[in-house]
């Protein structure tokens, strides 16, 4: 609540009169801690992904660089290493599995 506090000038209360949304049932939180950690220790990722176009998951190597929750799912954004786009994003809901990757991070 301090951001509350900070952006809106406001002073907490703390009894319950605001709310934010939150997914209960959102597969993709449980990407966010190791995705997070990731970030802080500049590592880059192996992440086994499946987009809405195609028909099988694949692989693709990953230097995250921030999080972000839109309309109640969470987002990835970094560095595709193959595409070499660095502002790649990924919906965390859509990823299989994750694992530490030997690359280089690339900040």
């Amino acid at each position: 609540m301090p951001q509350l506090e900070s952006r809106f000038g406001l002073q907490i209360n703390h009894s319950n009169i605001i709310s934010f949304d939150d997914n209960f049932d959102y597969s993709g939180k449980k990407w966010i801690g190791q995705i997070y950690k990731s970030i802080q220790n500049k590592q880059a990722l192996s992440i086994n992904y499946k987009d809405f176009k195609s028909d099988s998951a694949y692989k693709i190597v990953f230097h995250p660089y921030f999080l972000k929750q839109y309309n109640n799912r969470w987002f990835a954004f970094g560095l595709n290493e193959e595409t070499q786009i660095p502002s790649w994003n990924l919906a965390l809901d859509r990823i299989k599995s994750i694992e530490q990757n030997a690359s280089k991070y690339i900040d």
